[in-house]
């Protein structure tokens, strides 16, 4: 009988794709909202927003097993932060798709509220799973939240290198950008850290990759992209883009990861070994988890 750690596979792919659309859709239109000064493509930047948002929601729809019982996701507001996820789409995808039919700003603005709300509801989804150590340190809540909006003005870095202006603006991108690769890497490393103090060995070989990935790809590279647009240099449309790609598919991948890979369970533990006759009691053991020396994390 194996008693350490399993991997869970009630949240496959499906799942983590409702992070990755929620997140990046949610984080587009905070980024589009900021940037919208700058002339944006409102409408364009809205409908996608609004395809990834419900591209998520209906990848987890699907992932139920009985998708006619979605109802039941509505009936613990109180303590369910997937209903409160759920009430948020509700007044998000109304708004979003009024953002993409009429262009309005005044509109765009609104709507920031509640995908500012709905990509907070998503990290505390993970947070609240208490069974995951991958999912439920506290420092899981600033990882996402930093990952959606890096995602989102990645795309919105995408959508304005794909503009028709030969000289799309990229001052107030590029310096938001980089400041947003620089806080998810801040957030990413204190995460990281946490996972270091106690965690099961699976999540930390599942998640080893991501450390230089988001280093290179996700901060360094994407980073020094923004800051060269930020002096409005010449083929700024092609670096736009390659910035973009950059901060979100690694963010996409880094979900993927968190979601798919390294969503292990706490396994059994034993907390001291039983003596044995007139003997004392010896040390207890958890198979299968990285403890740092003389602690343990609960």
């Amino acid at each position: 009988m194996n008693i350490g750690p399993q991997r869970q596979h009630n949240w496959d792919w499906r799942a983590a794709g409702n992070f990755i659309g929620g997140g990046s859709g949610s984080g587009l239109l905070l980024a589009a909202a900021v940037s919208a000064p700058t002339g944006i493509d409102i409408r364009l930047a809205a409908t996608v927003a609004l395809l990834l948002v419900a591209g998520g929601l209906g990848l987890v729809w699907f992932e139920t097993g009985r998708p006619a019982r979605f109802i039941n996701v509505f009936r613990n507001r109180r303590t369910s932060w997937m209903t409160r996820e759920a009430f948020t789409a509700l007044a998000l995808l109304p708004l979003a798709a009024a953002t993409a039919v009429t262009g309005w700003l005044p509109l765009l603005l609104l709507t920031a509220a509640p995908a500012a709300l709905f990509l907070y509801t998503q990290a505390r989804i993970l947070r609240a799973a208490r069974g995951i150590p991958a999912w439920r340190p506290a420092e899981i809540v600033p990882l996402v939240v930093t990952t959606g909006l890096a995602e989102g003005t990645g795309l919105l870095l995408i959508l304005l290198s794909l503009g028709e202006s030969p000289h799309p603006p990229a001052a107030f991108p590029g310096t938001l950008a980089l400041a947003l690769v620089l806080v998810r890497w801040f957030a990413w490393h204190c995460y990281w850290k946490g996972l270091q103090r106690g965690a099961p060995e699976g999540t930390l070989r599942a998640l080893a990759p991501v450390q230089p990935l988001l280093l290179t790809g996700g901060t360094l590279l994407p980073g020094l992209l923004a800051l060269l647009l930020t002096l409005e240099p010449p083929a700024q449309a092609l670096l736009m883009g390659l910035a973009g790609a950059a901060m979100t598919a690694t963010g996409w991948l880094t979900k993927l990861l968190i979601v798919t890979r390294a969503g292990f369970n706490q396994g059994y533990a034993i907390p001291i070994a039983p003596a044995r006759g007139g003997g004392r009691t010896g040390p207890g053991s958890r198979p299968g988890w990285h403890l740092p020396p003389g602690g343990e994390r609960p």
